[in-house]
C-alpha cells in the first residue's frame, strides 16, 4: 500500500512540474517576475541547467526603442531570452505597473500564438501558455490614461531542456525593471493638417461630445482630448471605416472652457474645438 501511495505522489509532483509549461500564472497563480508584488522567480522550481540565459526587454515604437509612453498610443514589449547554448524550449512571464501604487499599467492588444494574458491578485500578466520555440516574444501595449505616470516592466525569461519535470532548466530576471516615463502629448504644431470631413456636436456640449466623420478609406487614428495648455487629457486608438463613423467622448468632471479632439496617425492631425459647460 505504501508503494502504492508513494507512485501516485510521484506521479502527481511530476505532472505538477510538467504543468508549468503552460505558465506559472495560470498554474501556480503566482507573480515570478522579481516585481515588488512577486513570489521568488522561476528559478524557485527551475533549475541545475546551464544555457547562460539572460532576459532582455525593451519597449518599441514602429522598430525604435522609446524610453517614454504617449498615453493610447500602441507599442510592443519585446522581451528576448538570450543563451550561449541552444536551449529546447522557452517561457517567460511578464506585467507592466504603475511606478507607486503597483497596479496594471495599460493594456495588451492580440496577443503572439502561444501566449496569453491573466489575471493574477487583480493585475493582469502575459506568459507562455505552452512552450515556445522562440527566445523572442512581442507582445502589444497600449499605454494607459493620462496621468498614470511612469510604468515598469518586469520580466521572467525559461530556457528549458523540455523534458519532465523541472531539472536541468536556466531561468533569469530583468537585472532592473524597464522604466518607461510618461511623456507629453507629441506636438502637431508641425504635422500636416488631415483634410477629415468631420464635425462635433452639441457645441457647446452638455457632459458629452459627439464626432460624425466621414471617411473616405478606412484608418487607424488616435483620438485625443486636449485642453487650451495643450495638455493631453485623454486618449484612445480608434479605427475609422469607409463611410460615415460616430463617436463620442465623456465629458465627466472636466471644469467648463475650451477643448480641442485631435484625429492623428502617422501623416498629420486634423483639429475641431468646441465649449464645454459643466453642470
Amino acid at each position: 500500500m505504501r508503494r502504492i501511495i508513494y507512485s501516485i505522489f510521484i506521479l502527481a509532483t511530476a505532472f505538477a512540474l510538467l504543468s508549468h509549461s503552460s505558465g506559472a500564472g495560470a498554474v501556480q497563480r503566482l507573480d515570478r517576475t522579481g516585481s515588488p508584488i512577486g513570489t521568488g522567480s522561476c528559478a524557485s522550481c527551475h533549475t541545475g541547467g546551464n544555457f547562460g540565459t539572460e532576459v532582455v526587454a525593451t519597449l518599441l515604437q514602429d522598430d525604435v526603442e522609446v524610453s517614454s509612453y504617449v498615453p493610447g498610443e500602441e507599442y510592443i514589449l519585446r522581451i528576448e531570452i538570450n543563451t550561449s547554448n541552444a536551449p529546447s524550449r522557452y517561457g517567460f512571464q511578464a506585467v507592466a505597473l504603475a511606478t507607486g501604487d503597483n497596479i496594471t499599467a495599460g493594456s495588451y492588444g492580440t496577443l503572439p500564438e502561444g501566449t496569453r494574458s491573466i489575471d493574477v491578485n487583480d493585475r493582469t500578466y502575459v506568459e507562455h501558455a505552452t512552450k515556445l520555440s522562440e527566445g523572442t516574444i512581442n507582445i502589444p501595449w497600449v499605454a494607459p490614461d493620462a496621468g498614470t505616470g511612469e510604468v515598469r516592466f518586469y520580466a521572467a525569461g525559461n530556457a528549458v531542456n523540455n523534458a519532465a519535470g523541472s531539472a536541468g532548466d536556466d531561468p533569469d530576471i530583468l537585472d532592473q525593471a524597464l522604466r518607461i516615463a510618461e511623456g507629453a502629448v507629441s506636438s502637431t504644431n508641425a504635422l500636416a493638417q488631415l483634410r477629415i470631413q468631420w464635425m462635433l456636436y452639441p457645441n457647446p456640449s452638455n457632459g458629452v461630445i459627439n464626432a460624425k466623420i466621414e471617411m473616405d478609406r478606412s484608418q487607424q487614428y488616435q483620438l485625443r482630448l486636449i485642453d487650451q495648455q495643450n495638455r493631453l487629457l485623454g486618449s484612445r486608438s480608434v479605427r475609422l471605416n469607409t463611410g460615415e463613423n460616430r463617436l463620442n467622448w465623456q465629458m465627466d468632471n472636466l471644469p467648463s472652457g475650451l477643448y480641442f479632439l485631435q484625429l492623428v496617425n502617422e501623416r498629420g492631425v486634423s483639429t475641431r474645438k468646441f465649449i464645454h459647460q459643466a453642470f
